[in-house]
């Protein structure tokens, strides 16, 4: 593996993690990556092997740290540090380079790129910061982490904002070249399917991004998983214990990932509500185009 593959860097604001977070580190280090988890706090789960727990406050000190007040136009996000996290991961990238990744990304091969940057698509923003390549002192980094400084606090609606940001400089730095897919799409409709049923991971695949911000609104828990899903599959082959639902709580569990219980929490958020059926309404005319509706 190259140098500058060889580290990962995520952060972590808290004392715990659950299966998913675990995931995280494990199939990272199990494909050969050494894994810098930056923290504030002391981490009291037990962690692998090749983690290697720094202190935050080198980044950014603690007195700077900020999470979300309000919910944004997607009808999550209240409470989250996204926006925080954003903001370390442009600093931290600038001062170290090398890898970023969110902490609900599953590691499927390692991220052996030779280039020294590398992107990740998105099907609707073009570029995400969940997973990201960059050479320290970038100047990419620099003007991120400078305009994310002064445009982002707590009080911001815009969930997008940071990733706009990033999207801005990428394409005034003429860095588009270095754009790649090599994840799944971030839709909680295709999340849901690796709750419930097998998953043929394509080749192209390097990781798996959880969208985690849609666990935490529609409170799924972590640790049960449904029988034959992917997620209990992938929670098995790195040995993390889980509990499988049956009966009830199967069924509660399954009412949870329905479409209908989704539109039951947007009707709560009217803008996120409308601006998720338009998302529909435009996925539904693509795929009956397609089959020649």
């Amino acid at each position: 593996m190259r140098d500058d593959n060889k580290i990962v860097h995520s952060l972590w604001i808290g004392k715990s993690l659950t299966q998913l977070e675990l995931l995280t580190l494990i199939s990272f280090t199990t494909n050969g990556h050494l894994f810098y988890l930056w923290t504030y706090n002391e981490i009291e789960t037990p962690l692998p092997s090749g983690v290697v727990v720094r202190d935050a406050n080198e980044i950014l000190h603690s007195s700077k740290i900020f999470k979300y007040k309000y919910s944004n136009q997607y009808g999550h996000g209240k409470g989250s540090y996204a926006g925080f996290s954003d903001l370390f991961r442009y600093a931290l990238l600038y001062k170290f380079g090398g890898w970023w990744v969110d902490m609900d990304v599953t590691c499927l091969k390692p991220l052996d790129f030779q280039e020294p940057y590398v992107f990740r698509s998105h099907h609707e923003l073009k570029i995400v910061g969940n997973m990201l390549k960059c050479p320290p002192f970038s100047k990419l980094m620099q003007k991120c982490f400078e305009e994310t400084f002064f445009l982002l606090d707590e009080y911001n609606k815009d969930w997008n904002k940071p990733i706009e940001i990033l999207n801005r400089n990428i394409i005034q730095l003429e860095l588009e070249t270095y754009v790649r897919s090599f994840s799944n799409q971030d839709q909680w409709r295709f999340i849901k399917k690796l709750l419930k049923e097998p998953f043929d991971v394509p080749s192209f695949y390097y990781a798996i991004h959880w969208v985690n911000e849609e666990w935490r609104r529609h409170k799924i828990n972590k640790t049960t998983v449904l029988k034959n899903s992917f997620y209990l599959e992938i929670l098995k082959k790195y040995n993390l214990t889980y509990t499988i639902l049956e009966g009830w709580n199967s069924s509660m569990y399954k009412f949870k990932l329905t479409n209908f219980y989704t539109s039951m929490l947007l009707l709560k958020k009217p803008k996120a509500f409308f601006k998720s059926l338009k998302y529909i309404l435009h996925y539904l005319s693509n795929k009956n185009r397609k089959i020649g509706i």
